[in-house]
């Protein structure tokens, strides 16, 4: 389950400057966009569109804080566009979310986004704001298999075991064709409950619903608004 890119590169530049809000706090500084940006919704869709073929672009190349950074610009953009469809049709009676391209559209740019942001997060060993995008995907998407197996790599390695096995485990029956990528950590989830259970006072067995959602990590993933779908 590779991004939409194919890449695999493991290089990236420096950290650039830090800016804030949680996920956004290694994503190299990119301007923010509003709404008077835009000629109109389709517009501020196409700039999405856009900014996530960019941020594929560097994240084949292995410039994964650039890659969020244009994953947070199409973010943003595509929430601009829900804003822009609203005075639309209020003042012109335009309805572009009517429109089944322009809806099936968005729709696949903002979960794509998403998809990538958390690959590039868990690949940085950024593991709560990996979790924090696939927890905005699954909310709508819940049988969604990239965003349930890499939110169970980043559960396992932020210690809530019996969530990141329950991931894992939808995962694995949802798509047993990517048994190769998922059973492997789905094991080493299950050892790591294992051995909890033999530490003193331990207890990894306790039943967790796939779609719990640790402490801390309830932030949303927007701000000027990032595998790839």
């Amino acid at each position: 389950m590779k991004t939409e890119a194919h890449a695999d590169s493991s290089g990236g530049p420096g950290r650039p400057r830090s800016q804030s809000g949680s996920f956004r706090s290694n994503a190299q500084h990119t301007e923010t966009p509003n709404p008077k940006d835009f000629r109109s919704s389709i517009h501020a869709l196409e700039e999405a569109e856009s900014a996530r073929m960019r941020g594929n672009q560097s994240y084949s190349s292995g410039h994964l804080y650039d890659a969020i950074s244009m994953y947070l610009l199409a973010d943003r953009c595509l929430a601009i566009a829900s804003q822009l469809e609203a005075s639309e049709h209020r003042n012109s009676g335009i309805d572009s979310a009517a429109s089944e391209d322009y809806s099936e559209r968005k729709r696949t740019c903002g979960m794509a986004v998403r998809l990538n942001a958390a690959a590039c997060y868990l690949r940085l060993g950024q593991h709560r704001e990996c979790l924090t995008a696939c927890n905005e995907i699954l909310k709508d998407s819940p049988d969604n298999v990239k965003a349930l197996f890499r939110s169970g790599v980043a559960l396992i390695e932020l210690g809530d075991l019996p969530t990141a096995r329950a991931r894992l485990q939808l995962a694995h029956a949802l798509s047993p064709a990517d048994e190769s990528t998922i059973l492997p950590e789905l094991q080493r989830c299950e050892r790591l409950l294992s051995s909890r259970r033999h530490w003193p006072g331990g207890s990894g067995s306790s039943y967790s619903s796939p779609m719990s959602t640790p402490r801390g990590t309830r932030g949303s993933f927007q701000g000027g608004s990032p595998r790839t779908g």
